[in-house]
């Protein structure tokens, strides 16, 4: 294997060492063998999955990423923009301390991204071995990439774009009460957290307008 390895996606696996309440076997064997190999897990602080489907609402941290030989620091963060059970994550690795040079955040429209998916010409296959099966994995994994990245673009952030505190704090409640929502579905949580979605968008559009009428000023 190369000696500078990302492996990111979504594992299955809980354990406690990756913010989870509990551990199943899959999580537990892969803690082993990253504890063995001394490589490095880079997980959220919130849930990647929620599963209705169960009489209790459960939610995991199933999609992370893990790290060999990678020098830099990272983060991580999850997206609350798709309506299904697992949520989009960003991992940031900054490789550069320069907030000018360097992109702060990956932007992509889902639903363009779904859109080119679901319009991607999957032709049905048969898989009878493993070199087929990887064959099909790879293909797929074409398909996505590419559909990621037509559909994404880079976004730089300084310090002069940066939203102020006031706005921060409803998105950070936003977030706070979809979670919640979505792990107790209570139609009284989601209207409150569809009017926080309206008031940040105008908040955020004020915003812009205010900033770019003193740019033109100045």
């Amino acid at each position: 294997m190369h000696n500078n390895i990302i492996l990111a996606g979504d594992f299955n696996a809980t354990h406690t060492s990756w913010n989870n309440l509990n551990n199943n076997t899959r999580g537990i064997r892969l803690n082993k063998f990253i504890n063995r190999k001394k490589y490095t897990i880079i997980a959220p602080s919130s849930a990647t999955h929620f599963d209705f489907k169960q009489a209790s609402a459960t939610h995991n941290i199933l999609d992370f990423a893990i790290f060999k030989n990678i020098p830099f620091p990272a983060t991580t963060t999850v997206l609350h923009e798709l309506s299904s059970d697992h949520l989009p994550c960003i991992i940031d690795i900054k490789t550069d301390s320069n907030p000018h040079s360097t992109p702060n955040l990956f932007v992509t429209n889902w639903n363009d991204y779904n859109f080119r998916l679901q319009h991607t010409n999957l032709n049905p296959f048969s898989i009878n071995n493993e070199d087929e099966a990887d064959k099909a994995i790879e293909n797929l994994s074409k398909d996505m990439y590419t559909a990621l990245n037509n559909s994404s673009k880079h976004k730089y952030l300084t310090k002069k774009g940066r939203l102020p505190n006031n706005i921060k704090t409803l998105i950070k409640n936003k977030n706070y009460i979809r979670r919640l929502w979505q792990r107790t579905r209570d139609p009284t949580l989601k209207i409150t957290f569809k009017g926080l979605e309206c008031k940040i968008k105008t908040r955020v559009n004020d915003y812009k307008n205010s900033t770019w009428k003193t740019t033109q000023i100045l």
